[in-house]
């Protein structure tokens, strides 16, 4: 009997049994063969969500398949970023388990080539490949997670650019539609083509002359003759200039060829009167000569002399310049909290704002999902938050697709000797670094930090050790935050919470001043809280009553009141967001107030805005509508970046925008679903007649880093949009005074006045665009995103165009080799087509005639 027992055992084992015993090597074999694919399936679900008491949701088909027998003992790990509600599946369960992290367990043991699928519910929609995040991983007790291969992020070698490699496609409108309300047109070839054939129209024929070029940012005037002067021996800089310094402007001089030499054209720096930042350039046949303050001024003064540098013929424009800022504030919003980038793209976006005179970096420290400078008074913050992984006692979860393991690119943090670097790299530039840390939203990375912080001292007689645990423990609220955290939130009603934030403080203090370079704004984010407090003994008892959802603002403005005061005694100005800082009531705001203001025009956020500039308190537009760079550049399920409040917001768009005329935007785009500002679904956007026309502080663009996690796919969201960004922080555009006369009444009469002004003046912009910018970020090895052609059938054939003029339209047909579209090319509805920068390799997206979505 024994031996027939062992026998059968021998068979079933030699046939593809499952072992009960996972060893590491086990593991790691299913990690590397689990074929695992996500395909969603309908963003139209109507029954089932209502099965699952969902609004509107979508369903999306999980399919794996075993290349090896495996037993149920082990977990595959996963981030989604909306909580998955509802499963139909006969073998495996979905468990939320915090933020976008999921757990999925197999019900029973699977035999070597079995495929398993299951259908999932979840709220809202994924109509875009970017939602589907990479980087599974499978699990058991007492062995290392292990990353599985088919889920592994790879890059699209078209736009470099990196995605989820199990996301499946999105051919269907039901796939790349956000349900029966989404009418925003598709981006495919034949919208671009019709969308580009509005803006940069065949008959229009003025872009700059070579003799009176065209610089980004627009200069106030500029006046020049037609004549040029050669310069073979590059420019001479007079003594004076030794004094001011010529900052970081010699690098773009070098990279521009505009070489410095002891026999060139004279240069010479005279001081003036002007205002910080203002100058006056004239360049004559015998020498140059920069008017300025300061060494702002000068060195803007030099950045635009290179822009009008012709290296090819190594002549400049004879003329004159008058230039200075429309804004004071001129920002970049940069997270690197949710992914951190490297210290190296931080560094290059610092160069860019400073080619573009932008000049406040609202650098974004730390979030849920990182802290990313190192506080030597409190080494946890980075010692655990600078990292995700698996390992829960080592750093956070691995959330937005981090995988397990601590050494991946997403993780990391700027040491104390980065940071100096950063900041006196910045001031060399110009640039404000304002370092932004969010709370008391936003702060699972802190308050994990300062859990293990106080796990790891508690026991110990150290004298100098404080607790800074920065929640309740008694504090029984439940709650989940607008990402899906149910931990994420700092106590206002505790001391501890202050003690922290004065630590902070105080260490950032001292670090700037090492760096010399003066802390002068502080930004506590203060947006998003989700009322983690209403059950706290701690802020019952500071409002001495019982509590309700509707005392949330109020606990936070005891929060947001608190940190002014904190940051009133240390000499900074505080900011925030609108949200948090709107907590304070209207008759204690001050000039000491910086409020970045994120409601989106489409909800009316041009009216409300007025409230906000009519303080005393300084406002810096942020509008996501069009300064979110974190969203997708057109309506495509290619198009990578989170899309809650526009999915379609091109570099033409950035350039419209029109700060001090805000209501002139619901006449010229549509909300996010492409219906017109004013519906009677959103009848909170509809036009009061109140409008802000008087200028904000600033404007400020934003990169969110949550979908964004390489340097290339940061370089292929900023560039370049960063430069219509920077030319409408510096220049007041010339139809502002147009687009503040148009109301309702007048719209149809006026409009055109406005979008014909905005036509031509783009076409001047992107040829410069093209002509130097992109060029500048090629050699540098910087990524940024080249727009794929429009392509449209009529009956004479094909046609082709492109948003930026001068771009080379290549097409390929068959398998042949890539061609320059001509005029006498005759070309077919099989044929692909790219855009391609001269005298580059650097190439777009291929777009077609062939496929439903119009990309290749």
């Amino acid at each position: 009997m024994r031996n027939v027992m062992l026998a059968i055992c021998i068979a079933l084992f030699s046939t593809g049994s499952v072992a009960d015993h996972l060893s590491q090597e086990k593991l790691a074999s299913l990690a590397e063969t689990l074929e695992v694919s996500y395909q969603v399936q309908s963003n139209f679900e109507t029954s089932d969500c209502a099965r699952y008491s969902l609004g509107e949701c979508f369903s999306a088909e999980l399919t794996i398949t075993f290349e090896q027998p495996i037993s149920t003992h082990w977990q595959l790990i996963f981030s989604h970023l909306s909580p998955i509600a509802g499963v139909d599946a006969e073998h495996f369960t979905v468990e939320h388990v915090n933020g976008d992290l999921h757990r999925l367990r197999i019900n029973q043991d699977m035999i070597a080539g079995q495929t398993i699928t299951g259908t999932l519910y979840i709220p809202f929609w994924h109509a875009s490949r970017s939602d589907v995040v990479p980087n599974m991983y499978v699990t058991a007790k007492g062995l290392e997670a292990v990353l599985v291969s088919s889920t592994a992020a790879v890059v699209d070698p078209s736009t470099g650019v990196n995605y989820a490699s199990h996301a499946g496609h999105w051919n269907s409108a039901d796939q790349f539609k956000r349900g029966p309300n989404d009418v925003l047109p598709i981006a495919n070839a034949e919208w671009l083509y019709t969308h580009y054939q509005r803006i940069v129209q065949p008959d229009q024929a003025d872009i700059a002359h070579p003799d009176s070029p065209r610089i980004i940012p627009q200069p106030l005037s500029s006046v020049f003759t037609g004549q040029r002067v050669t310069l073979p021996n590059g420019i001479t800089l007079e003594d004076e200039v030794s004094a001011r310094g010529l900052g970081a402007a010699k690098a773009f001089m070098k990279q521009a060829q505009l070489t410095l030499s002891d026999n060139g054209l004279r240069l010479q720096f005279q001081s003036t009167s002007l205002p910080s930042g203002h100058y006056r350039l004239s360049i004559e046949q015998d020498r140059i000569v920069i008017h300025s303050g300061d060494n702002v001024g000068s060195d803007y003064a030099l950045l635009s002399l290179v822009q009008l540098y012709d290296s090819e013929t190594a002549t400049l424009p004879i003329g004159q310049i008058e230039d200075g800022p429309a804004y004071e504030y001129r920002g970049m919003h940069l997270d690197i909290a949710r992914n951190f980038p490297g210290k190296q793209a931080i560094f290059d976006v610092v160069n860019e704002m400073y080619r573009g005179k932008l000049n406040k970096l609202h650098l974004h420290f730390a979030d849920d999902e990182g802290w990313r400078v190192a506080i030597p008074e409190l080494p946890e913050l980075t010692e655990i938050g600078g990292f995700r992984c698996a390992d829960e006692s080592q750093c956070l979860q691995p959330q937005l697709g981090a995988g397990p393991s601590r050494d991946t690119s997403v993780n990391g943090f700027l040491s104390q000797q980065d940071y100096i670097e950063l900041l006196q790299y910045a001031a060399s530039r110009h640039v404000e670094v304002i370092p932004s840390f969010d709370m008391p939203g936003h702060s699972r990375a802190a308050i994990m930090s300062m859990q293990a912080r106080y796990d790891a001292h508690q026991h110990n007689a150290e004298t100098d050790y404080v607790d800074l645990r920065l929640t309740d423990s008694a504090d029984t609220t439940e709650y989940s935050s607008i990402q899906y955290y149910n931990d994420n939130t700092m106590n206002p009603c505790i001391e501890r919470s202050y003690a922290f934030v004065d630590t902070v403080l105080d260490s950032l203090i001292d670090t700037h001043h090492r760096a010399g370079v003066t802390l002068k704004t502080f930004h506590m984010g203060a947006d998003e809280t989700a009322g983690a407090w209403v059950e706290s003994p701690a802020c019952r008892k500071a409002f001495e009553r019982e509590l309700s959802q509707k005392d949330v603002h109020d606990i936070l403005g005891l929060f947001v009141r608190r940190v002014y005061l904190m940051t009133q005694d240390k000499g900074l100005t505080l900011a925030g967001w609108s949200d948090g800082m709107s907590t304070v009531p209207a008759e204690q705001r001050s000039d000491n107030m910086l409020v970045t203001f994120w409601q989106t025009l489409a909800s009316g956020g041009d009216q409300t805005a007025q409230d906000w500039v009519e303080s005393p308190a300084k406002i810096v537009y942020a509008f996501p509508d069009v300064l979110y760079f974190d969203f997708p550049y057109a309506n495509h399920p290619l198009e990578p970046g989170y899309y809650w409040a526009s999915k379609n917001t091109d570099t033409f768009k950035v350039f419209q925008f029109t700060p001090e005329a805000l209501s002139v935007h619901r006449w010229l785009w549509k909300n996010r679903m492409g219906h017109p500002f004013e519906t009677p679904e959103n009848p909170s956007a509809v036009s009061t007649g109140k409008q802000a026309t008087t200028a904000p502080h600033g404007i400020q663009g934003q990169l969110w880093s949550e979908v964004v996690r390489t340097p290339e796919s940061l370089g292929y969201m900023v560039y370049p949009r960063l430069y219509a960004l920077a030319e409408r922080a510096w220049h007041k555009p010339a139809w502002t005074d147009a687009a503040q006369q148009i109301t309702a009444e007048t719209a149809a009469d006026k409009l055109s006045a406005v979008t014909s002004a905005q036509r031509s003046a783009w076409r001047n912009f992107a040829a410069q665009v093209v002509r130097y910018h992109l060029p500048q970020l090629e050699q540098l090895g910087i990524n940024f995103r080249l727009p794929p052609p429009g392509v449209f059938k009529t009956p004479e054939g094909v046609q082709v165009n492109s948003l930026y003029p001068d771009l080379i339209i290549e097409y390929q047909r068959a398998k042949s080799t890539w061609q320059p579209v001509k005029a006498t090319t005759t070309l077919e509805t099989g044929d692909k087509f790219r855009t391609r920068l001269p005298d580059s390799t650097r190439v777009s997206a291929v777009s077609c005639l062939s496929s439903a979505h119009g990309r290749c």
